[in-house]
């Protein structure tokens, strides 16, 4: 038995559970896109199974529209690997609620980056979860050689 703390109201919880389960579970948030826990961020898959005070973290907070933007460049990569195979984008930089990205080596018309964007929403009409992997320094070095 451990119990959670959210916006100052506990319960308590009997098996291990993911965190947007308990979130869910305990308020009925569904746009939660990570947790605060003792000052850090925590993805809504961990599976908690001790006492925590936890803080969902939505598009309202900073580091919510921060997940969010990492989020679509993870889909954004994958529509291009998907749809240019071989081609390499380049994610410079965000200013306000935009990001710039090029192909190195590559212009893009407007009839790409319509398929891009169609390929996008259905990346995300699947609803694919991100998985997170740990590699060792060599494995990381090896797959961005």
């Amino acid at each position: 038995m451990y119990t959670i703390t959210m916006n100052d109201r506990k319960q308590e919880f009997d098996r291990p559970m993911r965190l947007d389960e308990i979130i869910r579970e305990m308020s009925g948030e569904k746009d939660a896109l990570g947790c605060f826990c003792g000052g850090s961020a925590i993805e809504l898959n961990a599976v908690v199974e001790t006492d925590l005070r936890i803080h969902p973290i939505t598009f309202q907070n900073e580091e919510g529209r921060r997940i969010y933007e990492r989020s679509l460049r993870f889909v954004l990569l994958l529509a291009a690997k998907r749809l240019f195979p071989g081609k390499r984008i380049r994610i410079d930089n965000s200013l306000g609620y935009g990001v710039y990205m090029h192909f190195i080596g590559y212009t893009a018309t407007p009839e790409d980056l319509s398929a891009m964007e169609n390929e996008m929403h259905r990346i995300v009409d699947a609803d694919l979860p991100f998985t997170k992997e740990t590699w060792s320094k060599e494995k990381a070095m090896k797959y961005f050689a």
